[in-house]
C-alpha cells in the first residue's frame, strides 16, 4: 500500500495503522461485496430501519457460516420453564 510521506508522518495515520493492524480488511471487503446485493432494499429503508436490517443480515450470515439454524440462538422451548399447577 502506497502512503504519501506527509501522511505517514501524521499522527492520524499512525493511529489508523494501530487500529487496523489486526483487522482482516479482505474479509471486510468481501462482506461489503456480499452486502451490495441488498443495496436497493437498504436504500429504501429509513435511517432507523436500515441498521436493524443490516444487523439482521449479518447475524443470519454468521449463523449460516457456522452451520447453525436461525432458531439455535432463540431456543425458546429449552429456555421455557415448565410450570406445574
Amino acid at each position: 500500500m502506497f502512503v504519501s510521506p506527509i501522511l505517514q508522518s501524521s499522527n492520524q495515520f499512525k493511529l489508523l495503522f494501530l487500529v487496523l493492524n489486526n483487522v482482516n480488511t479482505e474479509a471486510a471487503e468481501q462482506t461489503f461485496s456480499w452486502l451490495k446485493q441488498y443495496a436497493q432494499i437498504i436504500s429504501n429503508l429509513n435511517h432507523l430501519r436500515a441498521p436493524l436490517f443490516m444487523l439482521t443480515l449479518f447475524h443470519l450470515k454468521n449463523l449460516s457460516r457456522v452451520n447453525r439454524q436461525t432458531s439455535f440462538i432463540f431456543d425458546v422451548v429449552r429456555l421455557y420453564r415448565k410450570l406445574t399447577n
